[in-house]
């Protein structure tokens, strides 16, 4: 499949309403919605390569599997750890505040 500009445009758009949402904009309430149009545009590039590649006869599961692994797990590691060092943080804080309850202190905290 050759690049195609306007789908970078089309996700980049549907990224805004997510970062506005979590940005707290209250009109816009629906940061969901540009979650499910960026799978979709997602979804489609993913059927086009296995589609093209079929036709070519040349699709493997785990050649899909592989350059999936290796375009998501290491946005997957750092999360994982940028998030285990926050909380080992704030429990550390929170162990020397004196004080035994700081939901706030927490991602899930500040959400509820």
């Amino acid at each position: 499949m050759t690049y195609r500009p306007e789908i970078d445009g089309l996700r980049a758009v549907a990224v805004v309403p997510v970062i506005l949402f979590h940005a707290g904009v209250g009109a816009l309430a629906g940061g969901f919605v540009g979650v499910d149009v960026f799978f979709v545009i997602s979804g489609y590039l993913i059927t086009s390569i296995i589609l093209r590649e079929r036709a070519e006869g040349r699709f493997s599961m785990l050649r899909f599997w592989e350059r999936r692994a290796r375009r998501i797990l290491p946005a997957l590691y750092v999360v994982a750890h940028s998030d285990t060092s926050d909380q080992v943080f704030r429990r550390h804080m929170i162990s020397h505040s004196g004080v035994s309850d700081h939901p706030e202190m927490t991602p899930s905290g500040a959400v509820w």
